[in-house]
């Protein structure tokens, strides 16, 4: 058997082979349609596993899984040539064809995920096991087949193992661009236009197409003739320095498929705190690290030729990414700050705000992304010497890659950011980056006699300081915060409680006044204004007011337990059930006690720690009353997924049959949005009502709850009256500004028919196929939404208001009535006016609501707010 001394005598090297366009077109391609597949597939999945970041998680490790068993089995392989491109083209067309079923197969793994989860409810390490299992189950072998095509393309394509190293990374940076194109595509056009099936039929004829091109082609785009022998031995020829070499490659490489994937984990985390939780933030960190990992691989073909040691030049990537990596904790807020000091007007302008924090985290990220996509293919080039094994060298070596970027994920996700923060879990990785590829600078010297320079020791000499900062402060916010913050959480505020958990980092600060917020993910919850707690409270103690015997009640997205706390103020109501998706936030519920009544101490509260759509979905209870929380559907990636058709019918599934449903609608969106939103709730719900979490409260302060229910909702003045005479009750329900059934029904807006007439039957209906709202950028315009519902609000005639058998008590209550709605017309037309700018209409309006009602604390209020601006005081 020939040993290497007696192949390199002999051996001439061929030219380096330039890679034919069209293979370039269809890599770009095939990584198009790869990223689709996978946003959509995990939209799809989350579904049937829940949003929570452990579904996600076996969602995204299944995806890396099947790339790596496919990458390896496919490094088996001894085809070559034109045979290899075949197959390439088999591969491809192949995951399009799986496509076309899949969603079968999910429709099937969800009933059987609903047959397993009783008995695994309530075991993390099962539950975890099953959401893999599933997941894995339905994406092992489309993404398998993904993982080969680059070790089977890579065969096809190159002349001899020494010249392997530019088309290598050619492929792998096309591939990589092709999927920062697909990243784009699919979520800001694809799935806003398209939805997520016709998202996923554009990617399956994109995968037909490259398939059926490259059998076409595949005698022209591969490499013709036989093979020139290689430098290097065969894999049972290794000597010891060539395997010890292998090993090194493999721990390097490892090492750093486990860094990467874990840095962008921490990352992504502490953006949050930075550019908030937008979904077009996301997409565009996530193009930016694609598009630098694509960009480092084609330019690293260049790298490939550089002289020196190659194991020494690597080494010397490894150390710089780990150097790099730390200038994002420690740049980014800088910039900032920088920008807001010396151009204030443009970061006041909101969406410029975004866009401008989103592009500064790009332009931050992406020189380590540059450099971890120039890294890899230096690696897989280097394992790539011998033609006879290329493919299995590329194979094994990228699935190694891929199995430490699956741990990467998961332990830093479950268990690094838990324990030590985002900031120390991203200096530790880049200090895997710095001593590994320091390690590999050493190993360069000892198997080549390379020197190593003085390089080395100055990048450990530059990253000791730096290291050393960031790793004593690990609190995100006092790096990426927000300099506007400080309006919000006052100044020198006090820090009582801070947790950075799976899920999200929630953080309870206190200002000089004693007055709390709830910070989540950097993005303010809750405070003590009234108004927000009085939309709280009043999302669960309207739907009990309105209920005819609410006993059982289901709170989804509690927080710290506000408005589960006001449901527990009816002694009607006996058991209260609050679901909320993370137990970081859950664990602040005992500060809060004062605005919670008490909940944490509650014998009849039972928490829930789970997605919302994850909990009614398995949950097999019913309840008389089911209420969302406030939860904003731009705000955070996810909260749109409660502002779809297929989330109130899992309501409606688990609501009794005289049961309520009570949902939030933000008035910060547009008209097209807000009635597309109604529309969706009435698709689900025909029988609804429409109300104002407060019938007047001036200038932005206005929040609207829609009731749904499966049959009629009656408006019963004495049964509100009746649930009102508990001392706690009527305590709390003052709070909200209700202090007697008419002021409940004061807050009446539209129900029944004139509801759906007005909502209309032409609008969008969101879905998880057409999810459509969290992706709508329209401008906004506050005071125009209020007008909106101020003007559409028809009060019910008396005669439309059960006040009782009693006909005396009857008529004298129909006169207050009539007399109350006399009072909110005129003072909601005096805030329709001042919100339209006629000041003078305005003040007229608010006079004569005044003569009605003198002393009205609504109406002092807002006359306050009016009088800010000069006015003098109407009723003088």
């Amino acid at each position: 058997m020939p040993t290497s001394a007696d192949t390199s005598a002999s051996y001439v090297p061929g030219p380096a082979p330039r890679v034919h366009p069209l293979v370039v077109l269809l890599f770009l391609v095939s990584g198009a349609a790869g990223l689709i597949y996978q946003v959509v597939w995990t939209r799809y999945l989350t579904t049937i596993l829940g949003s929570t970041t452990q579904a996600v998680s076996a969602v995204v490790a299944a995806f890396m899984a099947g790339l790596a068993l496919g990458a390896f089995l496919a490094g088996r392989s001894r085809s070559a040539g034109p045979r290899a491109i075949r197959y390439y083209a088999v591969l491809e067309i192949g995951v399009g064809i799986y496509a076309m079923i899949f969603p079968l197969l999910m429709a099937f793994a969800d009933r059987a995920y609903m047959v397993l989860f009783p008995l695994i409810s309530g075991q993390d390490a099962a539950t975890l096991g099953a959401r893999l299992v599933i997941s894995l189950g339905l994406l092992l072998l489309p993404t398998s087949l993904m993982g080969a095509t680059l070790p089977f393309m890579v065969v096809g394509v190159v002349r001899d193992a020494d010249a392997a190293a530019k088309p290598l990374a050619i492929l792998y940076g096309i591939n990589t661009l092709g999927a920062v194109a697909g990243t784009l595509c699919s979520g800001f056009v694809l799935i806003p236009l398209l939805g997520l099936s016709n998202s996923m039929r554009v990617a399956i004829a994109l995968n037909l197409g490259v398939g059926l091109l490259a059998l076409s082609l595949a005698p022209r785009i591969s490499v013709r003739g036989k093979a020139l022998p290689s430098t290097r031995p065969l894999a049972g020829d290794l000597s010891a320095v060539a395997r010890r070499s292998w090993l090194w490659l493999a721990l390097v490489l490892g090492i750093s498929g486990f860094a990467s994937i874990g840095l962008e984990v921490a990352w992504t985390r502490a953006l949050v705190m930075f550019t908030g939780n937008s979904t077009y933030a996301f997409a565009t960190i996530l193009a930016t690290f694609l598009a630098g990992i694509g960009l480092g691989s084609v330019l690293s073909a260049r790298a490939n030729r550089l002289a020196g040691c190659p194991y020494r030049r690597l080494g010397l990537f490894q150390m710089g990414i780990g150097l790099v990596s730390v200038v994002p904790a420690l740049v980014l807020s800088h910039l900032y700050y920088w920008l807001a000091g010396h151009y204030p007007n443009l970061i006041n302008i909101h969406a410029t705000h975004l866009w401008i924090k989103v592009l500064q985290a790009a332009l931050v990220f992406f020189v380590p992304a540059l450099l971890m996509g120039t890294a890899l293919p230096l690696g897989l080039a280097l394992g790539s010497r011998d033609l006879h094994n290329a493919a299995r060298a590329t194979g094994s070596l990228y699935a190694l890659n891929t199995i430490g970027a699956i741990a990467g994920a998961l332990l830093v996700g479950f268990v690094g950011i838990p324990a030590l923060g985002s900031l120390r879990c991203s200096v530790i990785l880049a200090a895997l980056f710095l001593l590994s590829g320091g390690a590999l600078v050493l190993f360069a010297r000892q198997r080549e006699s390379a020197r190593t320079g003085a390089l080395p020791w100055l990048m450990l000499l530059l990253a000791a300081p730096m290291f050393g900062t960031t790793l004593l402060d690990q609190h995100p916010l006092s790096v990426l915060k927000d300099p506007r913050q400080e309006t919000i959480r006052g100044k020198d505020p006090t820090t009582l409680f801070y947790k950075e958990g799976v899920n999200t980092l929630s953080e309870v600060v206190e200002d000089r006044f004693g007055a709390r917020s709830l910070f989540i993910d950097g993005i303010v919850q809750l405070d003590y204004g009234t108004d927000v707690l009085r939309l709280n409270r009043l999302l669960a103690q309207l739907p009990i007011l309105m209920h005819p015997e609410p006993q059982e009640v289901l709170i989804i997205a509690s927080g710290v337990g506000v408005t589960s706390g006001a449901a527990l103020e009816f002694s009607d109501v006996r058991h209260v059930t609050s679901v909320e998706i993370a137990g970081e936030v859950s664990e602040a519920t005992p500060l809060f006690a004062e605005v919670n009544n008490n909940l944490a101490d509650s014998e009849r509260h039972q928490t829930v720690i789970d997605d919302g759509r994850h909990f009614l979905k398995t949950d097999e209870h019913r309840y008389e009353v089911i209420s969302t929380s406030a939860i904003h559907p731009k705000l955070n990636a996810g909260n749109a997924s409660l502002y779809r058709r297929e989330y109130f019918e899992l309501i409606r599934r688990r609501l009794a049959a005289d049961g309520i449903a009570c949902h939030w609608i933000p008035l910060d969106m547009s008209e097209r949005e807000i009635r597309d939103a109604m529309h969706t709730f009435l698709s689900v719900f025909p029988q609804a009502s429409l109300w104002f979490s407060k019938a007047a409260s001036k200038v932005g302060k206005y929040d609207v709850l829609l009731l749904g229910s499966n049959e009629p909702q009656r408006l019963d003045y004495q049964a509100v009256r009746r649930r009102m005479t508990t001392p706690a009750a009527r305590a709390a329900l003052r709070q909200s500004g209700i202090r007697d059934p008419l002021d409940l029904l004061g807050n009446l807006i539209l129900q029944g028919r004139d509801l759906r007439d007005w909502v209309g039957d032409d609008g969008r209906i969101f879905t998880d196929d057409r999810p459509g709202l969290e992706f709508e950028h329209s401008d906004i315009d506050l005071d125009a939404s209020v007008v909106l519902m101020i003007e559409a609000r028809r009060p019910p005639p008396a005669d439309h208001i059960d006040f009782g058998a009693d006909p005396e008590e009857t008529l004298r209550l129909a006169a207050q009535w009539e007399s109350r709605v006399r009072f909110l017309d005129t003072f909601l037309n005096g805030d329709r006016f001042a919100l339209l700018g006629d000041r003078d209409a305005a003040e007229r309006e608010y006079r004569s609501a005044w003569e009605m009602r003198p002393g009205d604390l609504d109406l002092q209020t807002a006359i306050r707010q009016f009088l800010a601006d000069g006015t003098s005081e109407p009723g003088n």
